[in-house]
């Protein structure tokens, strides 16, 4: 079977418990929005990241800045699998 890799460690569960500061209100918003426009992603095209989509679903009434720089984490993920989807194209169309 082949292994899909994931946007988090199974090991990297960000929890309630932690020591980074609550965002602020704009911050919060602009979470929000992020966590609704990765869920769109993950429901439609990208289960790869469901995982951790929904994880960090979780903290959008109060979230903190370790879930902000999380959902960071899974943009970068995503920006990443089309840098390499790009490479393998040019790599096939130039052998």
């Amino acid at each position: 079977m082949k292994r899909i890799d994931s946007a988090m460690n199974n090991n990297e569960v960000p929890g309630e418990a932690n020591n980074t500061g609550l965002l602020d209100e704009e911050d919060v918003r602009l979470y929000q929005s992020r966590i609704g426009s990765l869920m769109w992603i993950a429901s439609t095209s990208r289960v790869d990241i469901l995982q951790a989509v929904v994880m960090l679903s979780r903290f959008t009434a109060a979230p903190r800045q370790e879930h902000f720089d999380r959902v960071d984490i899974i943009y970068r993920y995503l920006r990443m699998g089309r840098r390499l989807q790009r490479l393998q194209r040019e790599e096939q169309a130039n052998p």
